[in-house]
């Protein structure tokens, strides 16, 4: 969670934080992955969309392992 708060700092190296920050849009612990989300909605500006271009491979690839999360979780109740 510390390590949360200083990503969430704005600054000049959102480059470096961005990334880092995106991973934790599917933390299992609610208040860190409520941080991210904030974090990340401050940083969805367009001065931003040239560096969110460049992370959408690692953008499509939280969708898929959420949805692999999900399935996980209902294969186990059966």
């Amino acid at each position: 969670m510390a390590a949360l708060t200083i990503l969430r700092k704005r600054g000049s190296r959102i480059a470096i934080r961005l990334p880092f920050l995106l991973l934790r849009l599917n933390d299992p612990v609610d208040p860190v992955r409520l941080q991210a989300i904030a974090a990340v909605r401050a940083r969805l500006t367009v001065g931003h969309g040239a560096l969110l271009a460049r992370l959408l491979p690692l953008i499509e690839g939280l969708g898929a392992r959420r949805r692999a999360a999900r399935h996980r979780r209902v294969a186990h109740r059966r």
